[in-house]
């Protein structure tokens, strides 16, 4: 379905750009997002945004360029007197590719003219600063302090603070009532913020740029419901899922059996609120739903984050690319109204329908450009590549759109 789609949406590229200007009015782009990208061969969509995202790092060195060019944008647009920036980073992990996030991050912002650290809360740093070598690049973390209304990173203050960190924990007391704005906002947070709620906003997004373009709005987006009062020990909460789980499957079905898809269909349970990959199970049928076993229970019901009581069942989109015989799954990066690029999320130990955002996971560049590094991967051979990527960042665009509406209305 990509070539003729890339078509369409050639031919109608001014009215389409026309009325993705219309959607942006009265709207303030959220600073940046990343979302994960199904395509089935039959359909596409997006399936699932985060709107504090790492992965920077695995962004080509022409990508980085698209990105640093639309961090000039935004401040140059929203915030011309910011002038020193903090990065404040999550807490919870010494992963040395998030610290290569962060880096790649400073140094993109950087490029921008602003002065730029980093910081965290610093519960378990023994000293002020931490200082640590990623791979011959050193990244050093100020612990943040508040003086009055106001936080600084070992006597840096900033005009403006960037949160890398979910806010899966709640925001935390030293940040309640400065004076510095944070962006994206805290109340974009997992402690607060619902999957459900993205993808009501998506959905009718995709409703609207169905019409435009005269296509049936099923193949831009999965089927999704959002189930809520979920108790891991009740039976008639299973009960809720699995009839939940039955709907999706049975209006899936029909449409497969409608465009004559041959398969069977299967469906996501997952967490309504981020939680790392965990959280989520796939199931075909509303019987595997009765029948999860202790294991399948309590990975469904695992957080970090506190007990989970709001759930998705969403359809299942199976990825019809592959890389030496490993499914991927393409990224999109967005920093305010552009799409900046992204690259493949590859699993080799996963099958066309499983989640591919597991540990195990590996990445590589998505981008048509010929690429200078010899340390890049060389563009993936994934089916329709050209239309592939192009489609994929105008769904980024769309997600954009989608998660400033839910920021709007959670203000």
């Amino acid at each position: 379905m990509l070539d003729p789609l890339d078509q369409i949406l050639k031919e109608k590229e001014k009215t389409i750009n026309d009325w993705i200007e219309q959607k942006w009015a009265g709207l303030k782009p959220v600073f940046y997002l990343s979302c994960d990208i199904r395509h089935a061969g039959y359909k596409i969509g997006v399936v699932d945004a985060n709107v504090f995202p790492a992965g920077f790092n695995n962004l080509c060195s022409n990508f980085s360029k698209e990105t640093a060019s639309a961090f000039h944008s935004y401040f140059e647009q929203y915030y011309p007197q910011a002038k020193n920036i903090l990065i404040y980073a999550e807490e919870h992990t010494r992963n040395k590719f998030y610290f290569k996030n962060l880096i790649h991050i400073k140094n993109l912002i950087e490029k921008t003219g602003k002065k730029v650290q980093i910081g965290m809360l610093g519960q378990f740093m023994t000293n002020s600063k931490l200082v640590a070598n990623v791979e011959n690049q050193q990244i050093m973390i100020d612990r943040l302090s508040r003086e009055q209304n106001q936080i600084s990173a070992n006597g840096f203050i900033p005009d403006l603070i960037i949160s890398n960190n979910d806010f899966s924990f709640g925001l935390p007391e030293i940040f309640k009532d400065i004076t510095q704005e944070i962006i994206p906002s805290p109340l974009l947070g997992w402690h607060r913020r619902k999957k459900s709620n993205f993808f009501t906003y998506f959905d009718h997004l995709i409703d609207d740029f169905s019409a435009l373009i005269e296509m049936d709005s099923w193949f831009l987006k999965p089927m999704t419901l959002s189930i809520n009062g979920i108790k891991p020990d009740e039976k008639d909460s299973f009960d809720m899922l699995a009839k939940a789980a039955e709907e999706v499957l049975l209006k899936t079905r029909e449409k497969y059996e409608h465009y004559g898809i041959k398969q069977e269909p299967c469906a996501y349970i997952k967490s309504n609120s981020g939680t790392y990959g965990m959280g989520l199970i796939m199931v075909s049928s509303s019987e595997d739903v009765k029948s999860l076993n202790r294991k399948q229970r309590n990975k469904l019901f695992a957080s970090r984050s506190g007990e989970i009581s709001s759930y998705l069942v969403q359809e299942a989109v199976p990825t019809a690319d592959f890389y030496s015989g490993y499914p991927l799954e393409p990224v999109i990066y967005c920093v305010g109204k552009k799409d900046v690029g992204g690259f493949f999320r590859i699993h080799e130990s996963k099958n066309e329908w499983e989640s591919l955002n597991a540990p195990g996971m590996t990445f590589s560049c998505l981008c048509l450009h010929q690429l200078n590094e010899p340390h890049e991967t060389l563009f993936l051979d994934c089916k329709q590549k050209e239309s592939l990527v192009r489609i994929c960042r105008l769904m980024g665009r769309l997600a954009s759109i989608a998660v400033s509406e839910e920021a709007k209305s959670s203000f």
